[in-house]
């Protein structure tokens, strides 16, 4: 916990830069800009001028129109206690799934050679063993973290971090998104994911070297 700040808002500065680095790489970065059929245009507002005070009127127009707060946390208690119970049976089976695949497969170690030149660059301790930690995010976001709780700070730390910014996992947000109608693949979202797992070891390694 005396970790806590620092590690909340590195995670949120890294995984801001993982994004802005992402999008503009193979597959996102070839992604159309064309909307899809039947829907009407709404592109962002051009602001000029003061954007504070832009900011400032447009949420008080927002809650203005917000509603009854009873309702709305009543609504949203609601809605969230229907989407825990539809996401919870898939983030266990897939986290259990997962678990057991890492200890009683050579899979996951397999996929962390992928990932071991940047944690060994970034001199982590015991990059391997990170490395093929952190292949385990793929099934689950938070499962990495099961492997290291022992480890030293610094391994903790950029675990932590990765296992946030990695950002897409099979448990919940993978699904997700293939039950809309992007047009993304399984293949396109592994990209991403690999993509997006190294540049946050690069990151995270730098921070960690750095103050720990």
């Amino acid at each position: 916990m005396p970790y806590w700040n620092f590690y909340f808002w590195t995670t949120l500065v890294i995984t801001f830069i993982v994004t802005a680095i992402v999008v503009r790489l193979y597959p996102t970065a070839h992604v159309t800009e064309a909307y899809a059929d039947g829907v009407t245009p709404q592109p962002e507002e051009v602001i000029t001028g003061n954007r504070l005070s832009r900011a400032w009127q447009e949420a008080l127009l927002a809650s203005s129109a917000s509603g009854n707060i009873g309702a709305n946390v009543w609504r949203s208690t609601r809605e969230g206690l229907h989407m825990v119970c539809n996401i919870l049976p898939t983030i266990m089976s897939i986290g259990l799934f997962g678990m057991l695949m890492a200890l009683y497969t050579p899979l996951f170690n397999w996929l962390g050679y992928i990932f071991y030149p940047f944690t060994a660059m970034m001199q982590v301790p015991d990059a391997l063993v990170v490395a093929q930690a952190l292949a385990t995010s793929i099934a689950e976001m938070f499962l990495p973290a099961a492997f290291v709780v022992k480890a030293a700070i610094a391994v903790r730390y950029v675990v932590a971090v990765v296992c946030i910014s990695e950002l897409l996992f099979f448990s919940a947000l993978i699904p997700c998104i293939l039950s809309t109608t992007i047009p993304v693949s399984i293949p396109k979202l592994l990209v991403l994911w690999v993509e997006r797992t190294i540049l946050s070891i690069i990151l995270a390694g730098a921070v960690a070297l750095f103050f720990f």
